[in-house]
C-alpha cells in the first residue's frame, strides 16, 4: 500500500507548477524564393535555420519561442529570350542588335533574424508546434547567369548565312559569352506559417522520474510557408543600352526577382528536418527530478 501510494501521489506533486526548457534548434530542406511571376519558374535549394530559445511544458501544452538565425538560398530561371536593338558598328554603319539570351538563372539568399512563437501539444513520445515565426531581414543578394549570343541584321549585306546576319566578329561585339550581374535587394519583415511534427527521445515514464540534467532530443519535419511584401525596383529584364554602338555593349540579364512583371509580394517555403535538444531547468521539489 506505501508503494501504491507514492506512485500515485508523486505524478500530482510534480504536475502543481510549470517545466521550463532551454532548447537550441537546428533545421534544413527545400527552400524556395518565389514572386509568381508568369515570367519565371522557381526552383528550390537549401534553406537552414538555428537558434536558441525557451519551451514551456503546462501538463503536456507546449509554448515555445526564442531566437536565431535563418538563411534561405532559392533560384528562378527564364526561358531563353531574345532582345533586338538599332545599334552602330565602329564604321558608323547601322544595324538591328540581335542578342539571344540562354540558361537563364539567377541565385537569391536572404539573411534573417528568427523569431518563433509556438503552440502545441505532447502525448507520449510524440509533439505537434504550430504557430507564427517572424523573419526580420539583414540581407538579400542575387547573383544571375546568362549565355549570351550577340550578332548584327544588316538589311543591306549577305550576312553568313545569306540573311543579313554577322555573327562571329569580336570587333563589332557579335560573340558568345557568359556573363553575371550581382545586386542586392530589400525584404520586409516575412510572416511565417509554421508547422512541425516530431518525436522526443529519452523520455521517462510517467510514473517515474528522471533527472533535470539530462537533456532530451528531439527530430521532426517541419513545414513554413511565409510572406512579404515586396517593391520592385527593376523596370527592364534586360540591360538596356546606353549608347548606339554596339561594340561598347554589353548585353546580360537584370535580376529577375526584382523585375516588376511579378506580383506585390514574396513567397517562401522552407520544409525538411529539425533537431531539437531540451536543457531542463533545475526542480524546485527537494528530490531534484520532474515527471516526463
Amino acid at each position: 500500500m506505501a508503494l501504491l501510494s507514492t506512485s500515485l501521489i508523486l505524478p500530482a506533486q510534480s504536475q502543481k507548477g510549470i517545466e521550463h526548457s532551454y532548447i537550441l534548434w537546428g533545421s534544413t530542406g527545400y527552400c524556395s524564393i518565389s514572386n509568381h511571376s508568369d515570367l519565371t519558374k522557381t526552383v528550390g535549394r537549401i534553406g537552414a535555420s538555428f537558434g536558441a530559445g525557451l519551451e514551456y511544458n503546462i501538463r503536456d501544452f507546449l509554448i515555445q519561442s526564442g531566437v536565431g538565425l535563418s538563411y534561405y538560398s532559392s533560384q528562378m530561371t527564364i526561358a531563353d529570350t531574345l532582345y533586338i536593338t538599332p545599334m552602330i558598328d565602329s564604321d558608323g554603319d547601322a544595324y538591328d542588335g540581335n542578342y539571344s539570351f540562354k540558361n537563364n538563372r539567377e541565385i537569391q539568399q536572404t539573411l534573417s533574424i528568427e523569431v518563433p512563437i509556438l503552440f502545441g501539444y505532447s502525448f507520449n513520445n510524440f509533439y505537434f508546434l504550430a504557430g507564427e515565426k517572424f523573419l526580420f531581414n539583414l540581407s538579400g543578394e542575387s547573383h544571375s547567369t546568362t549565355e549570351v549570343k550577340s550578332s548584327g541584321y544588316y538589311s543591306y549585306l549577305v550576312g553568313n548565312n545569306n540573311d543579313g546576319m554577322i555573327t562571329d566578329l569580336p570587333k563589332e561585339g557579335f560573340t558568345t559569352a557568359t556573363r553575371s550581374t550581382s545586386s542586392t535587394f530589400d525584404v520586409k519583415t516575412i510572416f511565417v506559417t509554421s508547422l512541425e511534427l516530431g518525436y522526443t527521445f529519452g523520455k521517462a515514464s510517467p510514473y517515474r522520474y528522471q533527472k533535470k540534467h539530462k537533456p532530451n532530443y528531439r527530430i521532426a519535419l517541419f513545414f513554413d510557408y511565409g510572406i512579404t511584401p515586396f517593391d520592385s525596383s527593376t523596370p527592364n529584364l534586360i540591360n538596356t543600352p546606353t549608347t548606339l554602338k554596339g561594340y561598347e555593349y554589353e548585353a546580360t540579364i537584370n535580376s529577375l526577382i526584382t523585375y516588376q512583371n511579378h506580383s506585390e509580394y514574396l513567397y517562401t517555403i522552407h520544409t525538411g528536418i529539425k533537431l531539437t535538444v531540451l536543457f531542463h531547468r533545475a526542480s524546485k521539489h527537494s528530490c531534484n527530478c520532474y515527471k516526463r
